[in-house]
């Protein structure tokens, strides 16, 4: 599968010996205000250069409208620019090809090369990005149902210290389903509610509204700590939410992508919490500069998730260490597929009795060793760019 192809750069370049896509299909429903994902596809990515691979990973939602096929043709096709290409000239086209070529290409791309830069470089990826290691992230997980009883049983199970559930923009199921999983989880569980703008949707930005405010008592009432996106609002009028609720924070998502954008404009509120959101980011460097800036100002970020069940949740649980995130989704999912978990020969990661995820050794770069031979019997289709 791999070919070398460093006879065909410019002499003292390091080229990239090869790209590849591991396409998995994960058949599990996830429940959100906007819609169901009945199915997804998750490629991904690994970049070999000079004996060293580096990973990367997108998830591809399938709605019912959406052809499986389609969807990886056209993936493939985002990734031809980095056919038979130098390290530098990879990396260029990370940045160069923004706006053309799909965020989530560009993220897993630049994920991959950390990855195989560290590597090449003797250096762990937080190291190489200029990151601590010593932080043990609190673990985010998330229950996606809509089912109050079978939410409720799936939040008894899987909370800790951290708890995130799905909210669909019904204030009265929400609520309910607040009260219902706050009745089986620990009292000290802190307890997040994503709405995915469920209470004032549209593309274009709502209007503040005493509804949204009275939506989010009533969500607050019932046992909710904190609320993420709960409306489509502008930055004025999340900063007026959040002034109505200085015991509940307002978590902005939808407004955090993508990251080589909001770096450029962001303003930062002290204690506020930003979610910067994985898959949707178009760049994992511009992400942790925008959480350093964001921590430099005095705010709190968290690293959210996007159904990742593949290489992606280790290198953002280490980023999520690496700037001291307030808690990390990105987490792995056995329950929904351990297709690449079963393939991992080796990982730095250690989770702790409550959950939460630590780096606990040094390993080059994001420290993933895969099994590809095993890894390329579970995918349903493997390219080599």
């Amino acid at each position: 599968m791999e070919q070398n192809v460093s006879n065909l750069m410019e002499p003292g370049t390091i080229g990239l010996d090869a790209v590849e896509l591991y396409f998995i299909q994960v058949d599990y429903k996830r429940d959100f205000s906007f819609g169901v994902w009945p199915t997804r596809l998750h490629c991904c990515v690994r970049v070999v250069c000079q004996g060293h691979s580096g990973w990367g990973e997108i998830c591809l939602p399938l709605y019912e409208d959406s052809s499986a096929r389609e969807v990886l043709e056209n993936t493939v096709s985002s990734f031809a620019p980095w056919h038979e290409v130098s390290l530098e000239k990879a990396k260029l086209l990370v940045t160069s090809l923004r706006g053309s070529v799909a965020d989530f290409v560009l993220e897993a791309m630049d994920m991959a090369l950390v990855d195989v830069e560290a590597r090449l470089a003797g250096k762990s990826a937080p190291e190489f990005l200029g990151l601590q290691t010593q932080y043990a992230v609190p673990a985010l997980t998330c229950v996606l149902n809509k089912d109050i009883s079978e939410a409720a049983k799936a939040a008894k199970e899987m909370a800790t210290t951290h708890l995130k559930i799905k909210l669909f923009g019904d204030n009265v199921r929400d609520c309910n389903l607040i009260r219902a999983v706050r009745e089986v989880i620990p009292r000290s569980c802190y307890l997040v509610g994503d709405v995915n703008m469920g209470y004032a949707p549209g593309k274009e930005t709502q209007p503040y509204s005493q509804k949204i405010v009275n939506a989010l008592l009533n969500l607050r009432e019932a046992g909710l700590s904190a609320c993420e996106d709960p409306a489509n609002l502008s930055w004025e009028d999340l900063e007026k939410l959040q002034k109505s609720f200085p015991d509940m924070p307002i978590i902005p998502d939808e407004l955090m992508r993508p990251a080589y954008k909001v770096i450029q404009t962001v303003k930062p509120v002290p204690e506020h919490i930003y979610n910067l959101h994985p898959n949707c980011m178009g760049s994992l460097r511009d992400t942790v500069k925008l959480a350093q800036k964001l921590k430099k100002a005095g705010s709190n970020v968290m690293i959210g998730d996007a159904s990742l069940i593949g290489p992606a949740c280790t290198a953002w649980q280490q980023v999520a260490c690496g700037v001291s995130a307030i808690w990390c989704e990105a987490l792995e999912k056995p329950l929904e597929s351990t297709a690449f978990l079963d393939c991992i020969t080796s990982s730095p990661m250690e989770t702790l009795p409550d959950g939460r995820r630590k780096i606990a050794r040094k390993a080059l770069g994001f420290g993933l060793e895969v099994d590809v031979g095993k890894l390329a019997e579970r995918c349903v289709r493997v390219v080599s760019i």
